[in-house]
């Protein structure tokens, strides 16, 4: 069968299953604070803003579900009895510009906030399928491809990340997009672009285009390329510039700084608090020990076992270069899941959604690699 029916057939299943996850998409806490930042420009008043919000979120979701927002939590059910908490609230969620923007262009074609909202998510969802088939079906076979992506779509971080509100979803996508660019193309500028995008969309992912140095390592430092030396020191100073611009005012940081260790019922009074690094090493420490688990130990342990098993893998004088490529990606993948601990210490999955698929699709890669050696080079 023709490369295009196979690529056809894998975009209409990768389709399906995003279809899939956007019929049973689920609201969380994040839709209210993206639906009252966007409806913010036209009210004059923290009650009415609040009123509007709540009001549109009743029409948009499902009794049950509107239940669970209002009333699940004691902080929920503050920030829905009090106009002033609420106001407060929309602040730890301003800084996710290029979300809203998106979000609020594609509600007025005529859908729904909310519906836009998660749409978002579902289309980096699948982005990020497509990207596995792409990526795996000229060494893996499609077949084995659309397997692939199947088996990825399906897991948890994925299939949870693209039936709520966030942009965790689609700033993954262009970080392994670009992650895609750089390893397997030459179009390294088009990879750039990306990972600023990705930066857009959650400051937070300025940790990642600092690998970029060592992801393009071949051509900056090997073939001394000036242009692209230039492009990279440019992407990652513009990258920090909207990182310190932006990342400050990010419910990540604010959180942070102002809940400590525990997130408080009303966060309103907290806002006086100085900046005050304690409740950060707090909560690292309460932190390391919720990852200190078997679940942790077994993602560090397969990894490892994975960089041995590269490591000890010969793929030919031809493909020594593209070894190295796939290495240094490993490490720098595992560099930055440990830099985004850091930096907010929080172990969800769904933060970590470029490096875990980015490790799968290096190491399938990989093993086509080794399993397609031509009888010469054995």
């Amino acid at each position: 069968m023709k490369n295009w029916i196979w690529a056809l057939i894998a975009t209409l299943i990768v389709m399906g299953l995003s279809g899939y996850q956007y019929k049973h998409r689920t609201a969380n806490t994040d839709v209210i604070a993206y639906v009252g930042n966007i409806l913010l420009p036209a009210h004059q008043t923290p009650e009415s803003l609040q009123s509007t919000t709540y009001g549109l979120l009743k029409k948009s979701i499902s009794p049950a579900d509107y239940k669970i927002l209002t009333e699940a939590s004691p902080y929920r059910q503050s920030i829905y009895s009090d106009a002033k908490a609420f106001s407060q609230m929309l602040g730890y969620y301003d800084s996710r510009q290029l979300y809203l923007w998106v979000a609020e262009a594609l509600s007025n074609t005529g859908l729904g906030l909310v519906e836009a909202l998660t749409i978002i998510s579902v289309v980096g969802y699948f982005l990020i399928l497509l990207l596995a088939y792409v990526w795996c079906a000229p060494r893996t076979g499609p077949v084995i491809a659309i397997s692939i992506a199947f088996l990825i779509g399906i897991m948890a971080p994925m299939s949870n990340g693209a039936r709520g509100a966030a942009p965790d979803l689609i700033s993954s996508a262009a970080v392994l997009w670009a992650l895609y660019g750089m390893l397997e193309t030459r179009h390294y500028g088009v990879s750039l672009v990306s990972f600023l995008i990705s930066v857009a969309f959650r400051p937070d992912n300025f940790i990642r285009v600092l690998g970029t140095p060592v992801l393009a390592w071949d051509r900056i430092y090997v073939a001394k390329d000036r242009r692209l030396q230039m492009l990279v020191a440019g992407t990652v100073i513009l990258a920090l510039v909207l990182a310190f611009l932006i990342f400050p005012h990010s419910y990540g940081w604010k959180s942070l700084i102002y809940f400590g260790v525990e997130k408080p019922a009303y966060p309103a009074d907290l806002l006086p608090m100085p900046f005050d690094l304690e409740p950060y090493f707090i909560m690292v420490k309460k932190s390391f020990w919720k990852v200190a688990n078997r679940t942790t130990y077994g993602y560090v342990g397969v990894i490892f076992a994975i960089l041995w098993i590269l490591r000890k893998m010969d793929l030919g004088a031809d493909q020594a270069e593209r070894k190295q490529k796939y290495e240094r990606a490993i490490w720098v993948l595992l560099a930055w899941a440990a830099a985004r601990y850091a930096l907010y210490p929080d172990p969800s999955e769904r933060y970590f959604i470029p490096e875990i698929v980015g490790i799968i699709l290096i190491t399938i890669n990989f093993a086509a690699l080794a399993a397609r050696r031509r009888p010469a080079d054995t």
